[in-house]
């Protein structure tokens, strides 16, 4: 790849990051904002960037609705770090780290939700789950598996592996 298709490739990975965790912020601050107008009595407010949906759906569609677009948001970072992977490191076998880390963020989140309701404690549970899967909705874990394949470690490991 050419140094200007590689800097063209970046320049979108980075505008798409950008895009949508800014449409990523507005929606979850509608949904909790929603959702807490349903369950707490709050005022109501007034919808942004097309999300006016939100205030025809019962509570239970809501909390259902943030657990799918948790999950939906955390396929399509995925995807844009997938999109970095290719651009930056051209080697297949990076995405294994990639996958790695994602799995182990939606798992140690899934965790610590059922360790918050077996334990009775889900609300302190939970924070810890939101953060991690916040990473899992943001460039944070490219930017992890990124700075470790460009580590000098990653260097040793690789030059010490049998050529394929």
């Amino acid at each position: 790849m050419n140094r200007w298709r590689m800097v063209g490739g970046i320049l979108a990975m980075i505008f798409l990051f950008a895009c949508c965790g800014l449409y990523r912020d507005a929606f979850f601050r509608h949904l909790n904002a929603q959702i807490s107008v349903l369950e707490y009595g709050t005022d109501s407010f007034e919808f942004q960037f097309g999300l006016q949906f939100m205030g025809n759906l019962s509570l239970a569609a809501l909390l259902k609705l943030k657990w799918i677009a948790t999950l939906g948001f955390s396929l399509v970072f995925f995807g844009i770090s997938c999109l970095g992977i290719r651009i930056w490191f051209h080697r297949r076998e990076h995405y294994f780290w990639l996958i790695l880390i994602y799995a182990a963020a939606i798992v140690l989140s899934a965790l610590a939700m059922l360790v918050g309701k077996i334990s009775g404690m889900q609300e302190q549970w939970y924070y810890f789950a939101r953060w991690m899967m916040g990473a899992a909705q943001s460039p944070v874990l490219f930017l992890i598996v990124a700075a470790l394949l460009l580590s000098p470690l990653a260097k040793t490991t690789s030059s010490t592996q049998t050529p394929e």
